[in-house]
């Protein structure tokens, strides 16, 4: 009896929730697509921090799409979203889809450090609300990373399918920008300056700068060990384990000190074969 009201409870929650996500998906004015493990909740801090530091807001929150403009009319409703469309395609029909109206930004990171990201992020971080909400069995927790990383309905090739239908949608769309990872990571100051102009900012300098700093992860690190923020988008599942962090390596191209060599190499082939090359991963 207790495990069905349970399961009642989180079946409310979760439609409660998906619904405001619908809402907060249909009236964004800037959507920020990604698949899992590229980048989000560091681009997040990095617009937060932008914004708070320009209106003088608190800089412990995080955008959050409609939060910021409900306390400036001038910040834009930014809504990160899992797809152009929401809910996930695996989880049905969408209820809601991008829109011409609205700007829209692709963050995309190479499908195979974010297969070994999203690996760890399973195993020690991810609870069983997460792992149902994006498909992916209990049953992942257990495997090695290789056998991970080379699951067809959760690995690499998931992500590339993602990729490929992105590529296709970004030639339709009056208003994309793609931004990537790894250019955030190589030169975070003017790759963060083209996507807030993008956005309609003017861009000020010397605030990307201090954003930037703030926004390190170094920084980010600290401040998640700290508690910092006041959202549990950025903090440690387990207080003093830095396996269960948000923030961990965020390596480009690491992926192949964590796999086997013939798993790496599986995986470059998949890449050569099946992503579009849109993205420069080939």
């Amino acid at each position: 009896m207790r495990e069905r009201l349970r399961d009642w409870w989180l079946t409310l929650k979760d439609s409660r929730l998906t619904a405001e996500r619908v809402k907060s998906f249909a009236t964004a004015d800037v959507l920020v697509v990604s698949y899992t493990k590229s980048g989000r909740t560091w681009l997040r801090v990095l617009l937060s921090n932008y914004y708070s530091r320009r209106f003088g807001l608190s800089d412990k929150e995080l955008i959050d799409g409609g939060n910021f403009h409900r306390q400036r009319a001038d910040i834009p409703k930014i809504f990160f979203a899992p797809d152009t469309r929401f809910p996930y395609p695996e989880l049905g029909p969408p209820k809601v889809h991008a829109r011409a109206h609205q700007k829209i930004v692709f963050l995309v990171r190479d499908p195979r450090d974010v297969a070994v990201s999203l690996y760890f992020h399973v195993r020690s971080r991810a609870g069983e609300r997460e792992l149902r909400r994006k498909k992916i069995p209990l049953g992942a927790r257990e495997l090695d990373i290789d056998s991970f990383v080379l699951d067809p309905s959760f690995g690499a090739a998931r992500m590339i399918g993602y990729l490929n239908r992105w590529a296709e949608e970004r030639r339709t769309l009056a208003q994309a920008h793609l931004l990537r990872y790894e250019d955030l990571r190589a030169d975070t100051e003017a790759t963060f300056a083209d996507l807030l102009a993008f956005i309609g900012e003017t861009v000020d300098p010397a605030q990307v700068s201090e954003t930037v700093r703030f926004a390190s992860f170094q920084s980010l690190q600290q401040k998640e060990r700290e508690g910092y923020f006041n959202s549990d988008r950025l903090g440690q599942t387990r207080a003093g384990d830095a396996e269960t962090a948000k923030v961990r390596e965020g390596r480009v191209g690491g992926y192949r000190s964590s796999l086997r060599p013939e798993t790496a190499d599986r995986l470059d082939r998949l890449v050569e074969e099946r992503l579009a090359p849109d993205f420069g991963y080939r």
